[in-house]
């Protein structure tokens, strides 16, 4: 059972759930702190035992009250966010010529019948030409749906004493009823139509189909899209173009030392070798999703010294962690006095917050074999080096040496340290 929240005045409202069990107070301004906003739209809050969870919806988000059990007196309800309005993951698939099609919870797809089938919208075990959808975005943030007659998807109210809303396709107008806002969750969408109900997957008889049927949302008003055709596309991020290289502003860093000890009376030459091995984790973010769920695709690019990747994988995620391991050896030999200690520092001219701009240069290939190039921008995160070099001082075992460094001869000093390379400050040795 269903029952709407009462009316209040005041911003601290409270809101009751009943169950057959207890009875719970639910304080609204928590949600409303979070939420930065208060409740304008009335809520509908489910009845539930004591551990189920009931939903409410404000302004752009859905949320789930989860109800602690009745030994336990405080805490209520606590609110974490459900889904969000927005296309999510079906940006990738709006105002696209591959269309899409959508898998209900039961893995059946939405098959649009046409309009002479009173239950118009049905759900099929495979995915058919008649399953593919288009879907075109409106500048009010709804969408409308299209099927492959080239009619619109809207809710048709049937019954007299109990109302259905069964979707079926009609023709365009531009009526409310054919256009619906969208939320989503992970992959998956979720559609409300003019009447706040939500689709969802009921049956009817022995048909699965499609009704706006629902206030509250469930895993039957959940549809995962994917691509509408059956034979598909192919992708290739041909090229990366990084933008505004200015950003970038490596700086000397140390990022090792090493030490060797001459107790001899004689001098002996020694070679240090050393490595920088790291692992970092870039981020690319996408300003829009294009890949339509196919395979994922990268391409490397080049910055300063560092090998750099863009990356889109399949599940359409607009943020992309990328792993990337860095190698790098540098050897330098020089000779150490007796009774001497040599410290190599090996230094790396770096950033490790560099961010940039970039445009993307992807070529499509249809099934027909027509080639479409995309260009697609996105921004990317992480770290950039360039320049490794060993900077070497002597220290004598009872004093400090100084002959090397800024201490003491210059043109010796950068015979050590390299002609084309600058001595680190004091302070970064």
């Amino acid at each position: 059972m269903l029952w709407p929240c009462p009316p209040f005045t005041s911003h601290q409202k409270l809101y009751s759930i009943f169950s057959c069990t207890q009875l719970c107070l639910f304080d609204s301004s928590l949600a409303s702190r979070r939420h930065k906003r208060s409740f304008g739209t009335p809520f509908f809050l489910q009845a539930v035992k004591p551990w189920s969870l009931g939903y409410l919806f404000s302004g752009d988000s859905l949320w789930w009250a989860c109800r602690y059990p009745a030994v336990k007196p405080t805490g209520g309800f606590k609110m974490l966010k459900k889904c969000s309005k927005g296309l999510g993951d079906l940006e990738a698939y709006t105002d696209v010529e591959e269309g899409v099609a959508f898998q209900m919870d039961n893995n059946l797809f939405w098959d649009s019948l046409g309009s002479c089938f009173q239950l118009a919208i049905e759900g099929m075990c495979e995915k058919t030409f008649s399953c593919k959808f288009w879907v075109t975005s409106l500048p009010s943030g709804r969408v409308l749906i299209k099927d492959w007659l080239g009619m619109y998807l809207a809710p048709v109210e049937e019954g007299t004493d109990v109302k259905t809303y069964p979707v079926q396709p009609v023709q365009y107008t531009e009526d409310r009823s054919l256009q619906f806002d969208v939320f989503h969750r992970d992959n998956r969408v979720a559609f409300q139509a003019y009447n706040r109900r939500f689709l969802a997957r009921v049956q009817r008889g022995e048909f699965q189909i499609l009704e706006a049927a629902k206030f509250l949302i469930d895993s039957t008003c959940y549809f995962r899209p994917q691509i509408g055709d059956i034979c598909l596309p192919t992708f290739e991020i041909k090229n990366v173009v990084p933008k505004e290289l200015w950003r970038v502003k490596c700086r000397p860093t140390l990022v090792d030392r090493m030490s060797y000890t001459n107790r001899g009376e004689t001098p002996i030459q020694q070679t240090f070798i050393m490595d920088w091995n790291i692992q970092c984790t870039d981020k690319v973010f996408w300003n829009h999703l294009w890949g339509l769920g196919l395979p994922s695709v990268s391409s490397p690019f080049v910055v300063e010294n560092a090998k750099l990747t863009v990356k889109y994988l399949e599940d359409n995620q607009r943020i992309v962690s990328v792993t990337r391991n860095i190698s790098e050896t540098v050897s330098h030999t020089l000779m150490v006095p007796p009774r001497t200690k040599a410290i190599a520092y090996l230094y790396a001219r770096q950033q490790s917050n560099a961010s940039l701009p970039f445009t993307a240069v992807i070529r499509k290939v249809t099934p027909r074999g027509k080639e479409v190039i995309l260009l697609e921008n996105g921004a990317w995160t992480g770290l950039v080096y360039r320049d490794l070099w060993i900077y070497c001082s002597l220290k004598r075992l009872d004093e400090l040496c100084p002959g090397i460094g800024f201490h003491g001869n210059w043109s010796f000093a950068k015979e050590i340290h390299g002609p084309d390379r600058e001595l680190p400050s004091s302070e970064e040795k």
